[in-house]
């Protein structure tokens, strides 16, 4: 459908803008994400750019892969890699491919914030603190400075300008004698030398990052930078190397950012800086759902737009598609109790010409429900609102529990709502972001990988043999527990010889089976990884086997914990990418330093595939969702809004580059909260508060209420709803209603995009496709594939390195495509060696003996591949060049290790570290076709393609295909037939010779291992 149809005369007007700068303010639910996809569709088809000269900003990777995916939805074609990303993966992408060029090494450590925590912990000594280090508490400052170092890095202040600063500081003290009055304890000398040592602070931090490789345990690398350094450092290198900014000038020539207002001040630095000098920016945003100060965002990036590009159009969305008029204007006038700090009265400027309104008007017909429930006490407030949900729900007919949200101000606020709804039967979800580590499954797994390392963990044994592994009857534990006491050995001791003890047969039999298993695990600890270790115990003690059912998977919670167990795996991984040492006991070290550092383990929620129930979150959570029926609970002081938390070391004034609003700024900020809390309702909203939340006062009610002008007029309607009959208990998955996405039911909705890899394990077998990318279960890795991503990753970095180094030679930043052979490479053999050393991963190794085996034949490979390249001729299209192609109309993605030219066409080449094959099998023929109908695409490559090679590093073995029409023809079938069948939910298992080598066997009831 073109796009004409769809929108409405602001946002086409938005869509068509040819050039020069565009603000589109686009309030709630006006279909912002929409016009900003289309306005990149239509820039493509109207020919003024290429997919990757847009460069598209926002961000959550959410947000981004929902942009990309409806792009990818809109082409009817393929393309390149596109630059749709975060302003943080943005960045760290610039600074790994440039980075160099300011001393920056190619392969640094991203910190998280709770790896900030314990590298300052780990190097407190190094930082020369006095005040932020209280002798009684020497961590209590740690977490106040990574936030006061993060806003200094969003307003781009660096260590010398701090350090610049707090000496001015001490300069001028001493030209008042200020020293002679040191005794007296001085407040201003003492804030001076306050603001010396935080300076002196940040510019420890900044050196010791740039020497080290992170946090933690064995910590690898030359260095690491913090999240805000990925947006500082990509201005440095910009201001520094005007080379590389006219680079990127010139390749984007559109650049569009989405959710403007959440910007900070280097932000919108870097992209003014890349947009100049023809300026085609286009910014989306809301300054009235601007509610992430406490992340460094600067709402006056949005107000100070037309200031800085006064020639800017602007366009301003105001129809609404998600609530009833009445919802629209009851926030409309209670955030404008927020003028003048107001993107609307900045717009209108004083004049009735020039007039702009944000006021939303409803395309939905109807009146929706607006009400305040009032009630005694905290407990009975959420009583209240769960009997409303279920009355709604019996009431309106095909409501399902998904359509109602509970938001509440902050994460503690929750557990009353969530305790109301497990007394009344309700099914809910708690959307949160951390708790990962408190999930009962992987407490299961931290505690067995406890037990492994250390025997005398007790409860570390308790938690395991209680566990859905082994369910030791409680009985039994007793008599084990009794036993180890009158002992005095440990519970493990005990359950060793629980054969000669008074426990049931069926305990003997577990017992047995378990200590067997912790002694395996521990002999696979003294070698192995920690990954290697818990999925070992996955597998062998049937833990996945239980959860899954062969693949059966009965219901949603158990998936929820398939995911949790998952995300908890990629933790481990995560951790052992980043670590020298990879043991189980380095692990469980990390663990508990996280812990100290208040991590509980970040959780990734896909609301999307989620479970049918009520969702329980946080108001910022819901930013960007909806639901037709809203709670906003809590009304009341102190809670919503919330008293003001100023960081505990503020940046000074004098240093803030931002330009800061007048008024109270706090109270504006969480009005903006609150009217994002009531912009997220479709059909109603019902606002709730109480009088006693268990302290000595009574609370009153919040001045949201009474602003909204709902306390007075609804205390009456109130009082009679507490009075209304209990709820009856109803079941926590209603009667009738399938399950989605377990039962078989199709599945195009949740498959957003294939590769080469998911399509052949789907032809492997699609009760594999099934628990590797449906139920996502964890699976034991491969040596072959640490083996192939620690050759592939140093080929990619050598090569690299030599296109660079040339170019630098020639005097040409980028260099040119077809380049004269030349003496040498300018890479060494031992740089090489040294790449790959730096490479290498060892992890899932059955023995050293094999690791060293696979490592010296990695070095043979590579000294065959540097010996034959150097005879080659030099300069490449492309390395590891990402891309997005239609294939029987499914979106197909991929990489291409190596794209060379030869000729007028191109030769592509995909390197192999296996044994090599005498011929091409068809899956070959068909990964390596599907290259070839990329790399052809007028919209990727659009390149003829002379030949498609498997280049055997083992040998150095070449096979080689000459794409034929035929071949075209077959990959585009197969595509076409295997997406259908995956995207029909067709996972009937197909077992066979394959069953031997899949990762799945030990859980699959279908499993035929000696076939």
């Amino acid at each position: 459908m073109p796009f004409t149809d769809v929108l409405n005369s602001a946002q086409k007007q938005a869509v068509q803008h040819r050039e020069g700068p565009l603000l589109i303010v686009a309030g709630a639910g006006t279909g912002k994400t929409t016009v900003i996809t289309e306005r990149i569709g239509w820039l493509i088809k109207e020919g003024l750019a290429e997919p990757h000269e847009i460069l598209a900003l926002t961000f959550t990777d959410k947000a981004a892969g929902e942009m990309q995916e409806r792009v990818d939805q809109l082409l009817p074609y393929g393309y390149l890699d596109m630059w749709i990303s975060t302003f943080h993966s943005f960045g760290e992408r610039i600074l790994q491919t440039h980075g160099i060029d300011i001393g920056l090494p190619t392969e640094f450590r991203l910190l998280t914030q709770t790896e900030q925590w314990m590298f300052i912990h780990e190097h407190l000594d190094d930082f020369d603190l006095d005040y932020y280090r209280p002798l009684g508490n020497p961590t209590k400052f740690i977490h106040a400075l990574i936030t006061h170092f993060s806003r200094l890095k969003d307003e781009h202040i660096t260590p010398a300008e701090y350090l610049a600063y707090a000496e001015s500081l001490r300069l001028n003290r001493d030209q008042q004698e200020f020293t002679k009055r040191e005794a007296e304890n001085d407040p201003e000398l003492i804030e001076a030398k306050r603001i010396e040592e935080v300076a002196n602070a940040y510019h420890v931090y900044e050196q010791l990052l740039a020497k080290s490789g992170g946090a933690g345990p064995g910590s690898a690398g030359e260095g690491a930078l913090d999240f805000g350094s990925l947006i500082t450092a990509t201005l440095d290198l910009f201001t520094q190397r005007p080379n590389l900014l006219k680079k990127y000038r010139e390749q984007f020539k559109f650049i569009l950012v989405d959710e403007f207002q959440d910007t900070n001040w280097a932000q919108y630095e870097m992209v003014k800086m890349l947009s100049a000098p023809k300026n085609n920016l286009t910014v989306v945003g809301d300054d009235d759902q601007s509610i992430y100060k406490f992340r460094g965002a600067s709402i006056s990036n949005i107000l100070a737009f037309k200031k800085d590009y006064p020639n800017a159009e602007q366009v301003v969305l105001t129809e609404n598609y998600r609530s009833k008029q009445n919802i629209l204007d009851l926030a409309y006038r209670f955030i404008q109790l927020n003028n003048p700090n107001r993107l609307e009265v900045q717009l209108t400027n004083g004049s009735a010409e020039s007039s702009v309104s944000k006021k939303l008007q409803a395309a939905k017909k109807g009146v929706g429900i607006i009400e305040h429930i009032e009630e005694k006490t905290e407990a009975g407030e959420a009583s209240a609102v769960v009997k409303k949900i279920i009355e709604l729900k019996e009431k309106k007919t095909g409501r399902v529990w998904s359509d109602f949200a509970i938001l509440v101000r902050a994460n503690d606020h929750a557990q009353a709502f969530i305790l109301a709804l497990e007394r009344a039967g309700v099914p809910y979800q708690s959307v949160t972001s951390r708790g990962l580590y408190r999930k009962p499954e992987v407490l299961d797994i931290l505690n067995y990988l406890k037990l492994v390392d250390n025997y005398h963990e007790s409860t570390a044994v308790w938690r395991v043999l209680t566990s859905r592994a082994f369910a030791i009857p409680d009985s039994d534990l007793i008599t084990l527990n009794e036993v180890a006491k009158r002992k005095s050995q440990s519970l493990y001791e005990t359950a060793r010889l629980a054969g000669v003890y008074n426990v049931s047969e069926t305990a003997k039999t577990a017992l047995a089976r378990f200590v067997s298993l912790v002694e395996k695990h521990t002999a696979l600890a003294r070698r192995g990884s920690a990954h290697e270790v818990a999925i070992g115990f996955l597998e062998d003690s049937g833990y996945m086997n239980v959860l899954t059912q062969g693949g059966r998977v009965k219901d949603q919670a158990t998936q929820a914990k398939i995911d949790a167990i998952n995300q908890f795996c990629r933790v481990i991984q995560d951790f052992e990418r980043g670590s020298e040492d990879t043991s189980v006991r380095s692990f469980m070290r990390q663990i508990e330093l996280e812990k100290n550092a208040g991590e509980s383990g970040k959780m990734a929620v896909d609301l999307e595939t989620g479970p049918d129930a009520v969702r329980v979150m946080t108001v910022h959570t819901a930013k960007g969702l909806e639901f037709p029926f809203v709670f906003l609970v809590n009304l009341v002081e102190q809670r919503f809004p919330t008293m003001e938390r100023r960081d505990a070391i503020a940046v000074p004034d004098a240093l803030v580059r931002e330009t800061v609003p007048k008024g109270d700024i706090h109270t504006e900020e969480e009005r903006r909260l609150f009217y994002v809390g009531i912009t997220r309702a479709q059909e109603g909203v019902f606002f709730t508060s109480a009088k006693d939340y268990g302290g000595s006062r009574m609370k009153r009610p919040s001045q949201f209420l009474h602003e909204l002008g709902l306390v007075e007029k609804e205390e009456a309607v109130a009082k009679k709803k507490t009075q209304k009959k209990p709820a009856k208990k109803i079941d926590v998955v209603p009667s009738g209603k399938a399950e989605p996405g377990y039962a078989g039911q199709p599945l195009t909705t949740a498959v957003k995009k294939h590769s080469f890899s998911s399509l052949a394990k789907y032809d492997d077998c699609p009760l594999k496709y099934k628990f590797a990318f449906v139920l996502k279960v964890p699976a034991r890795g491969s040596h072959h594939f640490s083996f192939g991503n620690s050759v592939h990753h140093t080929l990619y970095q050598f090569l690299t390195q030599v296109q660079e180094r040339r170019s630098a030679q020639q005097g040409d930043l980028f260099g040119t495509q077809e380049e004269k052979q030349q003496e040498g490479l300018p890479v060494s053999f031992d740089e090489l060696i040294a790449m790959y050393e730096k490479n290498f991963i060892d992890d899932w190794y059955v023995s050293k003996k094999q690791r060293m085996e696979y490592f010296q034949k990695g070095k043979h490979a590579l000294k065959d591949f540097y010996e034959q390249y150097a005879k080659m001729p030099v300069g490449h299209l492309a390395l590891e060049q990402r891309f997005t192609v239609k294939i029987a109309e499914r979106i197909v993605g991929g990489s291409m290790d190596r794209i060379d030219k030869e000729g007028e066409k191109v030769h592509i080449i995909d390197y192999k570290t296996g044994k090599s094959k005498d011929k091409l099998e068809k899956e070959d023929k068909r990964q390596l076709m599907l290259y070839a109908a990329a790399a052809r695409d007028p919209h990727v490559l659009d390149a003829d393609v002379a030949k498609v090679t498997y280049y055997y590093l083992e040998d150095g073995s070449m096979l080689s295909l000459e794409p034929q029409p035929e071949d075209y023809e077959d990959v585009t079938e197969w595509v076409g037939e295997t997406a259908a069948h995956i995207e029909s939910g067709d996972f009937t298992p197909t077992p066979g010779r394959m069953c031997r080598f899949c990762e799945y066997k030990d859980i699959c009831d279908f499993a035929d291992v000696n076939a």
